[in-house]
């Protein structure tokens, strides 16, 4: 028989506790997300940039990818590994061999993606509160506490674009398992169960398993160095770091044995730009709180990358706690880093781990001049984004936070102040929620924005129709118009959200492949050949010998931004179908790589008897301006014509020109365009990105009238990129100089050659013979 004192006690006031933590968590995430949670297939969290390709990577696996390593839906012809295109590999997979026995499944990934990312947020409150069980926080205030801190996480801006980033349960999960291993004496069950949710983690998102790896590993670190005198149990580190690397190795193992694509950079951007900083942690990122300090402090810059801000509610705990042990350090004379409502050595260790994780997470020591360190540590380079990493110090303070707070309202209680008790313990969850309330407002409006378009039957009408007008089997692959190439961070050009969402969904829907890339790492020799595709047709494309079949190409235009290069191949493209804000083409392969040189040479011989000689050129008006260098006067290694090439260290301000006060009439436009070397080791990494600078100089005031980086440039001819920056004075009398300057990391030479500026619309023609092969130039482009 039930009676009040055994419902009160026991597994079943556990039960009941745990049966309200569902049911509020739950009701929060109606609040909030309930429309999603009824229809996770009717939405879409976003149509914009990383959002739109994670999902468009992990749809497009499941239901159209018929390899189970290479992905072909981007890059093609060659595809990319699938652990590089975040399509959350371990979901994809899964619903990827259901799909096999019930096809139907792969139109509601999209669904099923959206409903495991918002039920996430349940589940990681559950963690939370497992965790305080462990420590023994009240249950009311454990209850309380995981809901905020999971609302607060900020992990919850991910659903707008990094999606698998957005699972909030990784890093509680991991420290829950930790403390089970730790209580059942580093038992081999719960050992397994972490090693084995690590390996899991890592085909979720590979950042989240390195995450979850340094927090491991860091907290074995502290608690090394912190019984070092007592004693070490030399088998609890064996095995901790057993289960730490295993998955870091079979992850890594599987990697280099699955992946064809050669030549990634291994200098990846990121690590001096995506990093957390003191605002980003410590400071409000959003209302209500940020307008508030900002008008008290001012303005202040916060790195998105980098934000881990652990609230108001965490920030008063750390006062607090500095208070007591600064007090207690005055009183005894001595400095003491602990205190009773601190207590758990577990947990010091901890956090001491998270702070160090925080310290890395800042880029430091790095950022102190000591950037020389990472070529020693040459793996650090790959962490991108590592500001991520701080999110592991939200945990822990936030966590412990809560524990002072209990511990404190224990004594108070034993002392019957129960009223300053319970506000003690209502006070900081309800700053937590206070602050994550307008999250999930703006959050929860703005991932219900958008449509699921990977739903054919929500898709409009127009596009529809343009869909049902082509027959897939006549197709090879998509090229998109504006092009874009995103990955190699060598060879690359940028699109528009708008061309991005056309592109992909176009892929999804027919099944074809993308000649471009949205993608990270991607091997530069591939990004090389596929730019080149862009190139006028009197360059060979090394891209043709690598296409599998003669069919047609689709071109997909969104209208805007067309450049000439992207311009020439519509014109020999035929279309197939137009509205208002797209149009689909089909370019036959025959047009595409079929060679220009020999009617340009014939053009050039019809009309050279009536041009004009000017500076060894032979120009149609010998009144416009003209400026050419071959540099023959510096001798190189590396060359394009003639003896001679420009050369610097990529990372100093390189002057390739300087031209005194009223060179340039303000009311012309022209054109400044140059050959750089884009080979070299690992394929060219590093050679091309950069920036191509037009300074104008007025008495003091300087200023960068315009920036082109020559890694965007489409006119690829062999081992060279052709540079071109269309400009216009902005201040009439002013000294120009034309620079080049690259990463301030970056050791390697550039090579320069064929210094070129003439005005727009003019021609300018020159015959010059290189390796017994007699070229016309045009403009500076070479034409064999």
């Amino acid at each position: 028989m039930l009676t009040k004192k055994n419902i009160f006690s026991g597994k079943i006031y556990d039960r009941i506790l745990f049966l309200c933590l569902i049911i509020l968590s739950t009701g929060f995430v109606l609040i909030f997300y309930g429309n999603i949670l009824l229809s996770p297939n009717s939405f879409q969290f976003s149509t914009k940039g990383d959002a739109i390709k994670n999902y468009y990577t992990y749809a497009y696996y499941i239901k159209n990818n018929t390899e189970t390593i290479n992905f072909e839906g981007l890059n093609y012809p060659y595809g990319e590994h699938f652990l590089y295109t975040d399509c959350t590999p371990v979901l994809s997979g899964s619903l990827k061999i259901i799909s096999n026995y019930y096809p139907q499944i792969s139109n509601y990934s999209i669904g099923i993606l959206n409903f495991l990312l918002i039920i996430s947020l349940i589940f990681s409150s559950i963690l939370v509160y497992l965790i305080f069980k462990e420590y023994g926080i009240n249950y009311w205030l454990s209850i309380f506490s995981a809901i905020a801190i999971i609302a607060l996480s900020p992990q919850i801006f991910r659903l707008t674009g990094h999606l698998a980033l957005g699972f909030g349960f990784i890093i509680p999960l991991s420290w829950y398992l930790l403390i089970r291993y730790e209580k059942d004496n580093n038992g081999l069950k719960y050992g397994i169960y972490l090693l084995i949710s690590t390996l899991i983690i890592f085909f979720i998102h590979a950042y989240l398993g390195m995450i979850v790896a340094a927090f491991l590993f860091s907290y074995a670190i502290v608690r090394f160095i912190s019984e070092y005198r007592k004693g070490i149990n030399i088998k609890y580190y064996w095995n901790l770091l057993t289960i730490i690397f295993t998955p870091i190795i079979i992850f890594r193992a599987f990697v280099f044995f699955t992946d064809t694509h050669y030549g990634r950079t291994n200098n990846p951007w990121g690590f001096f730009d995506a990093y957390a900083n003191f605002n980003s942690v410590f400071l409000p990122i959003q209302k209500p709180l940020k307008p508030i300090v900002q008008s008290i402090i001012g303005n202040y810059e916060q790195i998105w990358e980098g934000w881990a801000y652990i609230g108001i509610g965490s920030i008063i705990v750390i006062i607090c706690y500095l208070a007591l042990i600064i007090k207690k350090s005055l009183n005894n004379k001595k400095i003491i880093l602990t205190s009773k409502y601190f207590d758990n050595k577990q947990l010091q260790n901890i956090v001491i781990a998270s702070i160090l994780l925080l310290i890395f997470s800042m880029a430091y020591p790095f950022r102190l001049k000591m950037e020389w360190l990472l070529d020693y540590v040459a793996v650090l380079k790959q962490f991108r984004a590592v500001g991520r990493f701080a999110w592991v110090f939200f945990f822990a303070v936030t966590i412990s936070s809560v524990y002072f707070v209990d511990r404190i309202s224990k004594q108070l209680l034993s002392k019957n102040s129960k009223l300053l008790a319970i506000a003690l313990m209502v006070l900081l969850p309800g700053l937590y929620f206070a602050e994550a309330v307008p999250y999930h407002i703006k959050i929860s409006k703005k991932i219900e924005n958008s449509k699921n378009l990977f739903n054919y039957d929500q898709l409009d009408g127009d596009f529809k129709e343009a869909l049902q007008q082509i027959k897939t089997e006549d197709f090879q692959a998509i090229l998109p118009m504006p092009f874009f190439y995103i990955g190699s961070e060598n060879f690359g050009k940028f699109g528009s959200d708008k061309i991005y969402l056309l592109t992909q969904l176009s892929s999804y829907h027919t099944g074809l492949g993308i000649i471009g890339s949205y993608l990270t790492r991607t091997s530069i020799w591939e990004s090389k050949n596929i730019m080149q595709l862009m190139s006028p047709s009197f360059y060979k494309k090394e891209i043709q010998k690598d296409l599998p079949n003669n069919r047609k190409i689709l071109i997909i235009s969104s209208h805007d931004n067309i450049s000439k290069y992207e311009q020439r191949v519509i014109d020999i493209s035929s279309l197939i179908f137009k509205a208002d804000n797209f149009s689909f083409y089909e370019l036959n392969l025959n047009d595409l790589f079929e060679s220009s040189s020999v009617k340009e040479v014939d053009k050039f011989n019809t009309i050279k008897d009536n041009l004009f000689v000017k500076d060894n050129f032979l120009v149609n008006d010998s009144s416009n301006f003209l400026y050419y260098n071959n540099f023959d006067s510096r001798p190189s290694e590396v060359s394009l014509s003639g003896e001679g090439a420009f050369s610097g260290f990529k990372k100093n301000f390189n002057t390739l020109a300087s031209f005194d006060k009223s060179t340039f009439n303000a009311d012309r436009s022209y054109i400044a365009t140059f050959w750089i070397y884009n080979n070299g080791d690992n394929y060219g990494q590093d050679m091309v990105n950069s920036m191509f600078i037009l300074q104008e100089k007025d008495g003091d005031n300087s200023a960068w009238s315009k920036i082109v980086n020559p890694a965007y440039s489409m006119v690829i001819n062999e081992n060279w990129s052709l540079v071109e920056m269309e400009f216009k004075l902005k201040f009439p009398d002013s000294q120009v100089t034309f620079l080049l300057k690259g990463n301030n990391l970056h050791k390697n030479k550039i090579y320069i050659d064929d210094f070129m500026i003439y005005e727009k619309g003019s021609l300018n023609y020159r015959q010059i013979n290189i390796k017994g092969n007699q070229i016309l130039i045009k403009n500076n482009h070479h034409i064999k």
